[in-house]
């Protein structure tokens, strides 16, 4: 994402402003407040124009899909939101977010129209009410008769300053509360899934808004006490920047940083990676940073990043088979199984047996993710699913009981292992090593004899 200092005026496209001017008519004895500067505390209402909306331009700057944006930029590159490619790479992301509360959107335009005007800056760029462009265009196409569906209600605010008495033109600072305000007087819009609206709250405040200035447009917000307004940002902090920092590491693990879109989340629900990082950051991560509570975990300083590697593996698993439980509630497990020194043993096994990347793994976008979580999880589920739910049966006191099969697949895994290095075996256990080395090939001659008599009486 490219750096912009936020106290800046926001640059102005001037052949789109041109555009604007002359394309847009007055809603005659239609005026708006809106929440710029120090409009509502002066009780000033702004002219609502008219404009076609093919002359309004999507924003990119959208917590809607702030994760989309920064996938897609961080790849590959700057997006120029002014181009028609930029606006339909927008328009794409728009289109996936929330189908069902689009499809909402229209039937609510249809029945009632626009209840509210959007805002835009003098150039065309919606600062709110992209999403009711796009269902707008999306009518336009059902209903090519309905003029109404081609214009779109808009506020415009300033653009360059041309007399003394004209205002100056908003800098990205003054756009980023615009939408912090909209986003807390939305009705009948589609939310923010919580991951867009970590990203989006972390962007304003690399912007120099705080968390708390951001949260100032909630009316409910400004009813608090001191004491319940710094509890309140607190819980922004826990529940939304720390398990992104957390997503920043695993993502940085994986060699897909920055790639935002590839975190398998769901808007709303437990469901999705994004849950699980909330729960590894309260359950796991929190711990993990502090040495003086490590004992909450049962853990020494030195398995700290052998817990957060294995949980890193469980959360691309997204869900273990024979143990029944997502990732994300295996986060809030996990602590329960480190504090039994069995079940934590079995466990961190996974630090050494399998590797969180494959080897010379790439990842292009989100499909391609999705393809190579797969084919990770299957290469290691064996293993991952093994060790998980023998694990989770030493914490519940279960014996688990092992098959033939996999009890000699265990035991070939350990004669092959790469700490079995001969040369590190002591002077006074060489004698007793080859004595179990001796026991060993007995039994194995025992075990294959064995076996040949069973595969001849299966013939």
């Amino acid at each position: 994402m490219e750096n912009i200092d936020a106290n800046k005026p926001r640059v102005i496209i001037d052949s789109l402003v041109k555009e604007i001017e002359e394309n847009k008519t007055k809603v005659r004895g239609k005026t708006r407040p809106i929440y710029f500067r120090d409009d509502r505390r002066r009780n000033i209402e702004r002219q609502v124009y008219s404009i076609p909306t093919i002359y309004l331009k999507f924003r990119k700057d959208n917590g809607r899909i702030a994760s989309d944006i920064h996938s897609y930029e961080h790849k590959k590159g700057k997006l120029v939101e002014a181009t028609d490619f930029g606006q339909e790479i927008i328009r794409g992301f728009l289109r996936a977010k929330d189908v069902e509360r689009t499809k909402e959107l229209k039937r609510t335009i249809v029945d009632r129209g626009q209840d509210e005007p959007a805002v835009i800056t003098c150039d065309g760029f919606l600062i709110n009410g992209n999403r009711r462009k796009m269902a707008l265009e999306l009518l336009s196409i059902e209903y090519p008769s309905e003029s109404r569906y081609r214009t779109m209600e808009v506020v415009v605010l300033p653009g360059r300053k041309k007399n003394e008495d004209d205002e100056t033109p908003p800098t990205y600072y003054e756009i980023e509360q615009i939408e912090s305000a909209y986003q807390f007087h939305t009705h009948g819009k589609s939310e923010y899934t919580n991951f867009d609206k970590a990203i989006s709250i972390r962007r304003k405040l690399d912007n120099g808004m705080s968390i708390e200035e951001q949260l100032s447009y909630d009316a409910t917000f400004n009813m608090l006490s001191t004491t319940e307004k710094r509890k309140k940002i607190r819980q922004i902090e826990e529940d939304f920047l720390k398990p992104l920092e957390c997503i920043d590491k695993y993502l940085d693990r994986l060699g897909r940083n920055g790639l935002y879109n590839t975190i398998a989340t769901a808007k709303g629900s437990n469901k999705g990676q994004w849950q699980a990082f909330i729960d590894y950051y309260k359950s796991i991560d929190k711990y993990l940073r502090d040495p003086q509570r490590l004992h909450k975990l049962g853990i020494s300083k030195s398995e700290r990043g052998d817990v957060e590697d294995v949980a890193f593996k469980l959360i691309r698993s997204q869900k273990i088979q024979g143990v029944d439980k997502k990732s994300h509630e295996l986060m809030r497990l996990i602590p329960k199984l480190l504090n039994n020194p069995s079940s934590k043993e079995e466990l961190l096994r996974l630090r050494d047996e399998i590797k969180l990347k494959s080897y010379g793994e790439t990842t292009k976008d989100a499909k391609d993710a999705v393809i190579k979580d797969l084919q990770w999880y299957r290469k290691n589920e064996e293993d991952i699913v093994h060790r998980v739910r023998k694990s989770y049966n030493i914490y519940l006191g279960k014996k688990e009981s092992e098959t033939p099969f996999e009890l000699l697949k265990a035991a070939l895994a350990k004669l092959n292992h790469e700490n079995m290095n001969l040369q590190a075996i002591g002077k006074a256990k060489l004698k007793p090593s080859l004595r179990m080395a001796e026991q060993v090939a007995q039994k194995a001659d025992e075990i294959k004899k064995e076996i040949y008599s069973l595969m001849k009486n299966h013939k």
